[in-house]
C-alpha cells in the first residue's frame, strides 16, 4: 500500500513529512463495529443517538431499547408527521393507542355526535386514548396528616404520562396538535348489558376501547 509519506517529494522539510506520516497513520477504532447500533458499546450509544437526530431517548432506559431506537430511527424519522407515527414511537414509552380520531372526522359513525367533542372537532388535532402503565407509589399515606380524605395520599407518579405526551409531540407535524386521555378504564354502566350471573356490578372498572 502506497501511503501519504511516499508521495512527499525527497526536498520536502520535516513539517511536510511529519503531516504526511500522520494521515497515513492507521488508527486502531472498530468504526464499523462503533457504528452499528447492534455492536457498539452501551457507552457509545446517546453519541451514536445525537449522531443519527434521536429525538425521543430516555438515559433510564435499557440497553435493548436504546440500540432499537436508534437502529430504528432513519424509519422513525421517515414516520414523523405521518398518521402512523404515533403508534409506531409509543411502544417505545410503554404505551399503546386504544382509539384514535383523527382531523378532518367531524362525526362517529354509528354513535350520536350530540355531546361529544368530534362534532366541533378542532382542525389539524387528533384525539387519542392511550393506555400506559401508572405505578402506585409504595406508602400511599403523607406522615403528619389526617388520612381523612384524598387529600392524604400521594398521587400516581405522572413520569409515564409525561412521557406519552413526549413522544407524541416528536412524532407529529409541527403545524398539528393533539389531546391525548389517559382514562382508559371507566366505571360499568347499565348501557354496557353485563351479565346477570353475578360477576358484574355496578360501579366495577371496565376497560375502555373507544373515546
Amino acid at each position: 500500500m502506497i501511503t501519504a509519506d511516499k508521495l512527499v517529494p525527497e526536498e520536502s522539510g520535516l513539517v511536510a513529512l511529519a503531516l504526511a506520516f500522520a494521515m497515513s497513520d492507521e488508527l486502531p477504532v472498530p468504526i464499523r463495529q462503533i457504528m452499528d447500533p447492534a455492536t457498539t458499546p452501551a457507552a457509545f450509544l446517546p453519541f451514536l443517538a445525537a449522531h443519527r437526530s434521536v429525538d425521543l431517548w430516555f438515559d433510564d432506559w435499557p440497553e435493548a431499547r436504546k440500540r432499537q431506537m436508534v437502529a430504528e430511527a432513519v424509519k422513525l424519522a421517515a414516520l414523523k408527521g405521518a398518521r402512523a407515527a404515533a403508534a409506531a414511537f409509543l411502544p417505545f414509552v410503554d404505551a399503546e393507542i386504544l382509539d384514535k380520531i383523527s382531523y378532518p372526522q367531524r362525526f362517529v359513525l354509528g354513535r350520536s355526535a350530540l355531546g361529544r367533542v368530534p362534532i366541533s372537532h378542532k382542525a389539524f388535532t387528533t384525539y387519542f386514548l392511550v393506555k400506559v402503565p401508572l405505578k402506585r407509589p409504595f406508602n400511599p399515606f403523607v406522615l403528619g396528616r389526617s388520612a381523612l380524605g384524598r387529600a392524604a395520599l400521594q398521587p400516581v407518579h405522572r413520569e409515564p404520562m409525561r412521557r406519552v405526551n413526549r413522544a407524541l409531540v416528536v412524532s407529529k407535524a409541527p403545524e398539528t396538535a393533539f389531546s391525548v386521555s389517559f382514562a382508559h378504564r371507566r366505571r360499568l354502566r347499565l348501557g354496557d348489558a353485563p351479565k346477570l350471573d353475578g360477576t358484574h356490578r355496578l360501579g366495577d372498572w371496565v376497560d375502555r376501547t373507544r373515546l
